[in-house]
């Protein structure tokens, strides 16, 4: 009997859940097995995957919540998971246990003092916080909550010698080997993309930012406002920035041809065929989820070198994929969209 906890339900409904749901397929839980899946007070588990009857329902507590500010106040990141929410497993004698998240590591080490325990890290925020130091960059006051809190977890779970890591990019792997001096016990679980190329006609001057902006995605969407669209309109004064996710209504400029629609509620993708996707990813961190989607949709779409970490270089092909370094980004927008 195995043991498996999952931050969040497997699902297609946003980039984390996608990343769950691949890590289930690839663990192939049997029905003896234990599953926790730990839930937002938005989820609904009737319409969720992969959901059994006899698994573990765990619920977060409210960001604004004295739950979740004695957590922060303690060092800890407020979605951590608490001991006594799990505590009654310590009766099972599990051969294998899997956490798809950090914030699993602190109860269960506490609960299986002597056990291995695999962990997944979606994203590994000590290596983006220094990165982030050394480009003099500034987040969200709240991601930079986060990234303290996590890099102090992420510094206990290294060195703990009886913890298996899996990475989701080589970058990722290389920053814990690099640090601790050990390769025998870490890997990297990698995303391998379905490539669709359609052949489409020339792209009219219409960019799309595609996905919810909250975090670090805020700073790279303002650094893409404000210092690369402007320098497009000035050679392409048609050209028209469109964004659809949720909180990109902070963002909706019609003067300046910046068209922000809210949650995108259909199965395809906006502007199809039509328009150039940008991901223009500042710091990086973790894995553009987004970016399966471009290429199994047959988009064209540009990325930073910190956006596409966790891609395999060959799948560049200047035709349907561009990684284009931020200083250029302007030039080479205009170069793909100029008629």
């Amino acid at each position: 009997m195995n043991l498996y906890l999952f931050p969040a339900l497997a699902s297609s409904q946003g980039g984390y859940n996608l990343g769950v749901l691949f890590a289930y397929n690839k663990l192939q839980v049997k029905q003896d097995d234990v599953v926790v899946w730990c839930l937002d007070k938005t989820d609904l588990v009737d319409n969720a995957q992969c959901i059994r009857k006899t698994d573990i329902f765990l619920k977060y507590p409210p960001l604004y919540s004295l739950r979740s500010l004695h957590k922060v106040l303690t060092d800890r990141f407020h979605q951590e998971i608490d001991y006594k929410a799990i505590a009654p497993l310590v009766k099972y004698d599990f051969e294998h246990i899997h956490c798809d998240e950090v914030t699993f590591y602190r109860a269960i080490r506490k609960l299986y003092p002597d056990k291995k325990i695999f962990i997944r890290f979606h994203n590994v925020f000590s290596r983006i916080k220094e990165r982030e130091r050394v480009l003099s960059v500034k987040q969200d006051w709240r991601f930079e909550l986060k990234m303290r809190l996590f890099t102090k977890l992420e510094f206990e779970i290294f060195k703990d010698n009886n913890v298996y890591k899996i990475f989701i990019s080589d970058e990722d792997r290389n920053y814990y080997t690099s640090m601790m001096g050990r390769t025998i016990d870490s890997e990297v679980w990698y995303y391998e993309p379905t490539v669709n190329k359609i052949e489409q006609n020339k792209l009219l001057p219409k960019l799309v930012w595609f996905g919810g902006v909250e975090g670090h995605k805020t700073t790279s969407v303002r650094w893409f406002i404000n210092d690369v669209f402007p320098k497009i309109k000035k050679q392409i004064p048609s050209a028209e920035f469109h964004l659809w996710g949720s909180q990109t209504n902070q963002f909706d400029n019609p003067t300046k041809n910046i068209f922000a629609h809210g949650k995108y509620l259909h199965d395809d993708l906006p502007l199809k065929g039509e328009a150039l996707y940008i991901n223009p990813d500042i710091i990086g961190g973790g894995i553009k989820i987004k970016l399966l989607t471009y290429f199994k949709e047959g988009v064209p779409f540009i990325s930073t070198p910190f956006g596409f970490e966790g891609y395999k270089e060959a799948l560049i092909d200047n035709q349907y994929c561009f990684v284009i370094e931020m200083d250029k980004w302007a030039e080479k927008i205009i170069q793909i969209l100029k008629p």
